[in-house]
């Protein structure tokens, strides 16, 4: 059902043909990629129009994160393997409320994820989707604060 409202909606923004959307899933079949991926790769699809597409499927706010990345005190509240294997990093905290970037929040195995962390840290989440390439600068922010926190406390010590 996901993939054909997907298609549905890449067809309408993208202005993608119908023998394009039927070319477009069935690589996405043959290649075990997603519908997104092939979208951007094979068809120059703009990643702000799939990711636009996939919002309003998934009835999720799109995450606009600047150029000055996320709030260091969200950075600490997803743990590096959840991050790297669910695809899911923080955005911001306010309160009791984690902001989370999910690149596949349609992802069962994510939202298990999600529901482990708000168990263990007693937080409640607002989930937003995230573009391939906010997620890799994200993860990227995550990594220098890291070797900053490294290097400063070998500095000390």
């Amino acid at each position: 059902m996901f993939k054909e409202e997907l298609l549905k909606k890449l067809g309408t923004l993208a202005a993608l043909t119908p023998e394009q959307l039927l070319e477009l899933s069935k690589i996405s079949n043959t290649s075990n990629r997603g519908l997104e991926e092939v979208a951007m790769r094979d068809f120059d699809v703009d990643e702000s129009v799939v990711m636009a597409a996939k919002a309003a499927v998934l009835g999720l706010p799109l995450a606009h994160v600047g150029p000055e990345g996320v709030g260091q005190e969200a950075l600490s509240f997803i743990p590096q393997e959840i991050v790297d294997h669910y695809e899911i990093v923080p955005l911001n905290k306010e309160d009791e409320i984690l902001e989370v970037g999910l690149v596949n929040p349609e992802s069962i195995d994510a939202e298990e994820a999600l529901d482990f962390i708000a168990t263990s840290r007693g937080v409640k989440f607002k989930k937003f989707l995230l573009s391939p390439s906010d997620f890799a600068r994200i993860k990227q922010q995550m990594t220098n604060a890291k070797v900053e926190v490294k290097e400063a406390l070998e500095s000390l010590g």
